[in-house]
């Protein structure tokens, strides 16, 4: 079956301030009896931490929980995306529960800014 896809509603890139590790910690170090400490690798590859800013609308952040809530399962499964770095296409998945705090007053101005965390699965 294949992964659900982010939604179209939803902004697509240009989200400035974006933070994506280089790969998670994958290496294994250890020190023998004698000599030099030692590293191997722990994996073939490596899944990519992200912290992404997002601001919605009102509109959008109705949507964003319906995908997160229904479609993702409460973010337990995986979705495909566009990479905000490479601009390809990528699987990634939350490591935690995104929160949003309204920025705005009125109900037909109401923004919401949050950050999303997720991993890029290799």
């Amino acid at each position: 079956m294949p992964n659900p896809v982010w939604h179209a509603s939803l902004p697509q890139s240009q989200f400035i301030g974006t933070t994506v590790a280089v790969a998670a910690d994958s290496v294994v170090r250890f020190a023998p009896d004698a000599g030099p400490s030692k590293t191997r690798p722990r994996y073939t590859s490596a899944a990519r931490g992200m912290a992404l800013p997002l601001i919605l609308t009102n509109a959008q952040k109705v949507t964003f929980d319906t995908f997160y809530a229904t479609t993702l399962k409460q973010g337990a499964l995986e979705f495909d995306w566009t990479d905000p770095a490479t601009d390809t296409a990528v699987t990634m998945r939350f490591t935690a529960p995104p929160q949003f705090t309204m920025r705005a007053s009125s109900i037909s101005g109401r923004r919401w800014e949050g950050t999303l965390n997720l991993e890029m699965l290799p």
